[in-house]
């Protein structure tokens, strides 16, 4: 009996998806979100920093041995530092291609879009052209890469179960009462 076989066929492994190693293939939709959430975490980290830095506000004061720190102003400070932690570590480990990083920069995303829609919205009048053009931009760019991340290719890619969203939806109002409710 002559049976004809076949020779094994070779084929490169493919890279696990979402499993945290620096080989899941993401598309440049992901990438660009990736970018954007980075981009955000350095932004704030470079006006937080000048900020610091030519601060004339007096965060605390030192007045006959007693320490006085101005609440509102450490409150600024701790949800600035949260911000750039989050975006920085969120927008890494969402171009590492792990789930952590789409838990992290969807909130992030739609608190930032939220916040600077409603800036444009209340100095629309008050802004000249540019100013119009630019945030605009911003705006675009910021609900692009969250449109991305909730793209069902990108919530395949990252394995987004019922679990995940909850965690999503957690952070997001832990940010949102960090921002809106904590004065």
């Amino acid at each position: 009996m002559d049976m004809q076989q076949t020779p094994p066929t070779t084929s490169a492994p493919q890279a696990p998806l979402a499993t945290g190693t620096p080989y899941a293939k993401l598309s440049w939709r992901e990438k660009f979100a990736g970018i954007i959430v980075l981009f955000i975490g350095f932004v704030y980290l470079f006006v937080q920093v000048s900020s610091f830095l030519s601060s004339k506000a007096d965060t605390f004061s030192v007045n006959e041995g007693d320490i006085h720190i101005s609440s509102s102003e450490l409150m600024n400070h701790v949800r600035s530092i949260v911000s750039i932690i989050l975006a920085l570590l969120g927008g890494w480990l969402l171009l590492n291609g792990k789930k952590a990083g789409w838990v992290i920069s969807v909130p992030l995303l739609l608190l930032i879009l939220t916040i600077a829609t409603w800036l444009m919205i209340a100095y629309y009048p008050l802004a000249d052209n540019l100013s119009k053009i630019l945030g605009g931009t911003v705006v675009f760019l910021i609900l692009l890469a969250l449109l991305f991340l909730i793209l069902p290719s990108a919530r395949k890619k990252y394995k987004v179960t019922r679990i995940t969203v909850i965690s999503m939806v957690t952070l997001l109002v832990l940010l949102a009462a960090m921002y809106f409710f904590m004065q």
